[in-house]
């Protein structure tokens, strides 16, 4: 039988009461058929005795189980959640959970307790439980061995300079931590948090990075290789630097390394700047990335302010050709230049897909949601975008969108199944550049007014040759009776004014109808086979 591991004192008694219904349930059993020997019936209750041995050896595991809890400085409880589903779903064995305070634990300091550990594998993982305090140092993580807090509020790293928290090479998880890094004046290119891992995950951990001062370039975190997921993360990136020399491009979120994988789900960003010559991006895939990026569901706030050179939700710069980005709001502020997605690949080449995402937009200057560089693509499905320039660029640029107006716009294939109808003095707006075809193929059929639809119609009969005439000297169209000049065998006008004026009447008819066929024509509505 597998032990049975009692996670906290809440179902200690419940445990216990299931315990003592199956021993005696086992008990009347045994009872029935050892009647003979055993001077007692199926019926009668458990003996004192083993009722006893039960509770103390259930208390005396329990406290065993949980000694570093309730017997070492009341360390807080932790969400055995986060310590599941590393081997077939079941909980972590107790000797695969390090616990890390600042007085009571197994270690009080956190790369002290994942050096510890030497013989992590994919079938046996570590936790390491980071329990309530600010710890002050770098933290370079491990295969297989995660790093779990008390809350995001609780248990944080904290940092001054440098990387504050970086990644292994596998697969590693980091769960309801606080990462706070504060640079000062920074004095070096710096990134906070860096990962180059096959497989990693931040969740629920909120993440601060800031600097003062310093003309150096400061990333909150930086993906170089691998796969990087980060959800319901909570991050803050801030310069509050005065103006400086360089023009630096600062990121909050860099995607940097070839065929990385990087996922954004659920998180808040907030980043600002104040440094007047600087670039502001909240997330960036650089020209080296070919891999793929999923955001979806975040809030991306950046604020440049008064200050930046210019501030960009989303800067696409690699040559990616999965980059989707999925219902996402990304608000963009800047006294220069703002852009919600600036897609620029180096090479040409990049494709972004964006659904129903809502982009803001607001400068002095170029205010653009989406500005696409000559071989690069976007397909755009009903953002709903506010800015000056909704869509520009020399790029191949498709979108079906719902601008903040209510309008509908869409640059490719429209099908409806249904009636179309227009509200009462709505119209129908057409380009004034190339124009529009109404029916594409003289088969397909088209009516007006309730008339049966038909297709377009045969050319009407050709025309005879020209009529000419001599004009009138003085037109007259009081056409009088016909003169009978032959005795009853001739008749003609009565004066060769009328004649002529009826002659350039036909004449005038002949080439009008010509006009109009000649129109009809070149509408599309009949034929021509001349």
């Amino acid at each position: 039988m597998k032990p049975v591991r009692i996670d906290d004192y809440d179902n200690f008694n419940t445990v216990k009461e299931k315990l003592l219904i199956l021993i005696e349930d086992i008990y009347k059993k045994f009872s029935s058929v050892q009647d003979n020997v055993y001077d007692f019936v199926a019926e009668e209750p458990i003996p004192q005795q083993i009722v006893t041995a039960i509770d103390s050896d259930l208390e005396t595991t329990s406290q065993s189980a949980h000694a570093t809890t309730h017997e070492s400085g009341g360390l807080d409880p932790v969400n055995h959640d986060n310590l599941a589903g590393f081997v077939a779903g079941e909980h972590l064995d107790p000797a695969q959970v390090i616990n890390v305070a600042k007085s009571g634990g197994d270690y009080s300091t956190i790369q002290a307790a994942i050096d510890s550990i030497t013989d992590a594998t994919t079938i046996k993982r570590y936790a390491v439980v980071v329990h309530p305090g600010v710890y002050t140092e770098a933290v370079t993580l491990k295969d297989y061995v995660d790093l779990v807090g008390t809350g995001r509020t609780n248990s944080i790293i904290a940092g001054t300079s440098g990387t504050v928290l970086t990644f292994p090479a596998n697969k590693c998880t980091v769960s309801e931590m606080g990462i706070n890094v504060d640079y000062g004046t920074l004095g070096a290119n710096s990134t906070a948090v860096t990962s180059a891992c096959a497989d990693a995950v931040l969740k629920d951990c909120d993440v601060t990075v800031t600097k003062s001062g310093g003309d150096y370039l400061m990333n909150g975190m930086e993906i170089t290789a691998g796969s990087f997921r980060m959800s319901d993360c909570y991050f803050v990136y801030s310069d509050t630097s005065a103006a400086t020399a360089t023009r630096n491009i600062q990121s909050a979120v860099v995607q940097t390394g070839t065929l990385t994988n990087v996922i954004l789900n659920n998180n808040e960003m907030i980043v600002t700047t104040t440094d007047t010559n600087d670039d502001l991006v909240g997330f960036e895939t650089t020209a080296t990335v070919t891999g793929t990026c999923l955001l979806a569901n975040n809030v991306i706030f950046v604020d440049a302010g008064a200050a930046g050179s210019s501030g960009t939700g989303v800067w696409a710069y690699g040559t990616a050709s999965g980059a989707i980005f999925n219902q996402n709001r990304i608000t963009v502020n800047c006294n220069a230049s703002a852009y919600g997605f600036w897609i620029d690949s180096t090479a040409g080449g990049a494709v972004v897909d964006t659904r129903h995402n809502e982009i803001i937009v607001t400068a002095v200057g170029a205010a653009e949601g989406f500005d696409v560089a000559t071989g690069d693509t976007l397909n755009s499905t009903f953002d709903k975008i506010t800015a000056k320039t909704p869509f520009t660029g020399a790029g191949t640029i498709t979108y079906a969108s719902s601008p903040i107006d209510g309008a509908i716009e869409t640059t490719g294939d429209v099908e409806v199944g249904g009636d179309v109808t227009i509200g009462d003095g709505g119209n129908v707006v057409l380009d004034t550049t190339t124009g529009t075809q109404i029916a594409t193929a003289a088969s397909q059929k088209l009516g007006f007014f309730g008339a049966t639809p038909v297709v377009q119609q045969s050319e009407i009969t050709d025309e005879l040759t020209t009529i000419t005439h001599t004009a009138p000297g003085t037109p007259d169209y009081a056409v009088q009776d016909l003169v009978d000049s032959g005795v009853g065998s001739a008749f003609g006008f009565a004066t060769k004014d009328e004649g002529n004026t009826v002659l350039s009447v036909i004449a005038n008819l002949q080439a009008r109808v010509n006009e109009l066929e000649t129109v009809l024509v070149t509408l599309g509505f009949l034929a021509d086979a001349d």
